[in-house]
């Protein structure tokens, strides 16, 4: 019997609080990658982090993890105007990369990005780790189904965060320790400088899924931002609507500031057809929970609430499945197509 391959070894650009739930986790539980080392702004915060997290080896800059040959593919959850330098720096020492969103901070960065990634042969991905979970897989074939809701007419994508509450919390609910805590308006999410407002952060995902479960490329014609009154450049909130190639409607709206404006928490899509309309909720998260459901003529006639994890056994989260298929790209050398590769990324900053 053939030798199992061995592990893609990865390394972390960035000590961040995601690192631990779209990379540290996964690794763990998948085994054909080891998370090997990360690396921070300083040796201090990265050999906290390893210590934390069993992580092998770390550095005190990003430039000597990517120097590493030992690393294949890195993850690259820097703050957002980082992702371009530090992503064509992996990509220039020959590493693939799995990168948060937004994947940078323009379009021509963007494009940049993925003709470096084509030129070198190598996997750059854009992290939308829903899109790899079976949940989406599953709103995709309902609503190829013609006999779900018809002819899609249009698709509205909700997100609304409470930044505040982000800031002062962990990921599990509890209260952050005193030298945690910051408030909304100190969090890089509001700063111009590092590519920050809710259409880089939040408005991205809801693009990317009009975009992936349309199948089509929006236009934009109209766009109204909820300016923040100390850098109006920064977007609290953000309407826009669109126009597809086939004559339906999109549209999105997104805040970080659910609860002072009080919006509905959450995240949600309502896709309307010629007979019906389908709700689709948490999607971002549908191992936590989820909501699939058909309504025709004024009633409910299919729902599946909390399929995939939840309420019984958990599955297995977005992450997981994203790591799955970036390591599987990488495997096959490129050969094994991704949904959210670098073209497909650029493809979403210019709408964003």
């Amino acid at each position: 019997m053939a030798a199992a391959p061995a592990p893609l070894r990865l390394g972390l650009l960035g000590a961040a609080r995601i690192g631990p739930e779209a990379v540290v986790r996964p690794c763990a539980a998948f085994p054909g990658a080891e998370l090997c080392a990360v690396a921070a702004r300083s040796l201090e915060k990265a050999e906290a982090f390893a210590s934390e997290h069993g992580v092998p080896k770390a550095y005190g800059g990003y430039a000597d993890l990517l120097a590493d040959p030992d690393i294949d593919c890195v993850f690259n959850c820097l703050p957002n105007d980082a992702h371009h330098m530090w992503t064509l720096r992996a990509i220039a020492a020959g590493k693939h990369v799995l990168c948060e969103k937004p994947f940078t901070s323009n379009a021509a960065e963007a494009a940049e990005v993925a003709q470096a990634a084509a030129d070198a042969g190598v996997v750059a991905m854009e992290a939308f780790h829903w899109r790899y979970h079976p949940f989406f897989h599953r709103v995709q074939d309902t609503l190829r189904r013609r006999s779900s809701i018809g002819t899609l007419q249009d698709v509205h994508v909700h997100f609304a965060a409470n930044l505040d509450n982000y800031c002062k919390r962990d990921d599990n609910g509890a209260a952050r320790s005193a030298g945690a805590v910051h408030s909304a308006e100190e969090d890089i999410r509001y700063s111009w400088d590092r590519a920050g407002g809710a259409t880089m952060d939040l408005g991205a995902y809801c693009i990317s899924f009009i975009r992936h479960v349309t199948g089509e490329e929006p236009r934009c014609v109209g766009a109204k931002a909820s300016q923040w009154p100390k850098d109006p450049r920064i977007d609290e909130a953000m309407s826009a609507s669109f126009e597809l190639p086939s004559g339906a409607r999109a549209s999105f709206f997104t805040t970080f500031q659910q609860e002072r404006d009080g919006d509905e928490p959450g995240v949600y899509a309502v896709l309307r057809g010629d007979r019906g309309t389908m709700l689709v909720r948490d999607f971002l998260f549908p191992w936590k929970s989820s909501t699939l459901q058909i309504e025709r003529g004024g009633a409910v006639v299919e729902q599946e609430i909390d399929r995939f994890g939840s309420t019984g056994s958990p599955g297995a989260s977005t992450y997981y499945h994203q790591l799955v298929s970036f390591c599987a790209s990488v495997s096959t050398g490129g050969s094994l197509a991704v949904p959210t590769d670098a073209d497909d990324a650029a493809r979403n900053m210019r709408v964003v």
